[in-house]
């Protein structure tokens, strides 16, 4: 079975938790499991089979935090392929942003795609460290070398 996974931010963290979050999957959850329920409903509505759907969350999509329970970022991780993401794009997604808003949630990279580019981001903003004047002169002559070869090259 395919799994994927999407990252997404809390817009207003003051306002909203990742706690809060997974306590409205939870909920939403428990909802496409009981019959006459909104989330029973919107989950036949996408085609999606109920009776074959485990009785928990986390059988079905992992919540993952960045930097723990605190952090504005999180992750979820779908393990049952596509029945999972659909669950989560067409029952869960969908009741969270019902109950918090439509703006409490931005997509974005996965958490390991974003660390990576935080990563590269720092390597770029390292400054170098200052050439000894010994190495400065090194560094001048080849340049100057590199010059006038390309002169050399160029006339004759």
């Amino acid at each position: 079975m395919a799994t994927g996974s999407v990252n997404y931010t809390i817009v207003d963290k003051s306002k909203h938790s990742v706690r809060d979050f997974l306590r409205l999957a939870e909920e939403a959850w428990r909802d496409v499991g009981e019959e006459g329920t909104a989330g029973n409903a919107s989950a036949k509505q996408s085609g999606i089979v109920v009776g074959r759907l485990p009785k928990k969350l986390n059988q079905v999509l992992l919540i993952k935090s960045g930097a723990g329970i605190q952090s504005e970022h999180f992750e979820v991780v779908w393990v049952l392929g596509k029945m999972a993401m659909d669950v989560w794009r067409y029952v869960v997604l969908p009741h969270i942003r019902d109950v918090l808003g439509d703006r409490a949630l931005k997509e974005g990279k996965t958490i390991a795609k974003e660390q990576a580019s935080e990563k590269k981001a720092r390597k770029k903003t390292r400054k170098k460290t200052p050439l000894s004047s010994k190495q400065a002169v090194k560094a001048s002559a080849k340049k100057v070398g590199k010059l006038s070869e390309k002169g050399r090259r160029s006339r004759g």
